[in-house]
């Protein structure tokens, strides 16, 4: 009868691993025995049969070995073992003060769903580099459509996202550029990783800088959330690589990173500023005047209907609603024509739409550098 080692792994999983991990067969030559050389010339002795009495000893001590080498749980390289088309983000959590048996239902769910937003705005990230998205684009909702809850993890409580990855691809003789799959899970991992550095450098702006090759806005939006519902605990995450492609150098050898209490204050700090680099971009505006105010009307009239009075103050505030559905009042500065169309628009309850960079100015929004000021018919307002 056919033995089965840890996992319901067999002994053609682990050479199929070993050699696509890079692992060589040794000159060493047994009918029973197959012998892998590795880094380090670290040597790997497999049976060549499932049915040995000793295989699921020497398979173990195998995996026990790869652990030691990728930093990885031996579970984690059972797994890696078992599914070599796919990337896998772990994320374990952790409580310093007493071992953790139990998580609630409603924070399990929550980090889950956090799991999956972090994974479709890295997507978002991938496609288009940006600091701010208002919400996940097409290409993050279509990407978490293929990942996979993988299983959980012994050590702590632990939870893993599986995302497939092609195993084949490109032209022969031709150096293979990453698949996109591959590219969000390198994004993720470097995010970790320049978030690590932040932190121990005490520097929030790398994570700022950087948001092109990591995380953006959205990204420690989410990992501020995925913190929430885990209160004074700490929480790691670790990656491990489908063979099929290569690792990054800066990446191969990432350790797991370990974030508690202290993070929070980075993400937080990090998805301000980032918001803040999104809002300053120029951006049109589209709405209701709902508010007029000239030094010479003295509130909401406009009563000067010369030409000779650019130096004055008039400013009219807009009911915008951004793309995320937050209604923002804008506060625009406008000269003394355009003002005076705002006042017409107003009166026959028309929007107006006008371009410039938002910016926050103490309590409110300002609109700088207003320009292309129009009204709007009453067809653009209903389309």
């Amino acid at each position: 009868m056919t033995q089965h080692v840890p996992g319901h792994l067999h002994v053609e999983d682990l050479i199929a691993y070993l050699r696509l991990t890079g692992w060589t067969r040794g000159k060493k030559e047994h009918p029973s025995l197959i012998e892998f050389r590795g880094p380090h010339d670290l040597c790997v002795v497999v049976p060549t049969r499932n049915d040995f009495i000793d295989t699921p000893l020497r398979v173990a001590e195998a995996i026990r070995l790869l652990s030691q080498i990728e930093d990885q749980p031996p579970d984690a390289i059972i797994q890696s073992i078992l599914h070599t088309d796919r990337d896998v983000i772990r994320q374990r959590i952790l409580r310093p003060a007493s071992s953790l048996q139990t998580l609630s239902l409603e924070s399990a769910s929550r980090i889950v769903q956090g799991l999956r937003n972090l994974i479709a705005y890295a997507a978002c990230v991938e496609e288009d580099p940006k600091p701010y998205f208002p919400k996940a684009t097409k290409m993050g909702r279509r990407y978490v459509e293929q990942c996979r809850f993988g299983h959980t993890f012994a050590g702590s409580f632990g939870f893993s996202i599986e995302v497939p990855v092609p195993t084949s691809g490109g032209l022969p003789g031709i150096e293979q550029v990453a698949p996109f799959e591959r590219r969000v899970v390198e994004r993720v991992a470097r995010g970790f990783s320049i978030i690590k550095d932040g932190i121990l450098g005490g520097n929030v702006e790398s994570l700022v800088k950087q948001y092109e090759a990591g995380f953006n806005a959205n990204m420690y939006e989410v990992m501020l959330s995925l913190a929430e519902p885990l209160e004074d605990m700490e929480y790691e995450f670790s990656v491990s690589w489908s063979p099929h492609w290569s690792v990054p150098s800066e990446l191969k050898h990432t350790s797991p990173v370990r974030f508690g209490v202290k993070a929070q204050q980075y993400f937080e700090t990090a998805a301000k500023e980032l918001r803040k680099a999104d809002e300053s971009k120029e951006q049109t505006i589209r709405g209701k005047v709902i508010q007029l105010r000239s030094e010479s009307g003295g509130g909401d009239d406009f009563d000067d209907d010369s030409d000779t009075s650019e130096g004055e103050d008039r400013t009219i505030t807009v009911l915008w609603h951004d793309p995320t559905g937050r209604q923002l009042r804008i506060r625009v500065p406008l000269g003394v024509n355009d003002y005076r169309r705002a006042c017409d628009a107003h009166r026959d309850g028309l929007q107006v739409a006008v371009s410039g960079r938002i910016e926050k100015m103490g309590k409110f929004w300002q609109l700088m550098r207003p320009h292309k000021f129009h009204e709007l018919d009453q067809s653009s307002q209903d389309s």
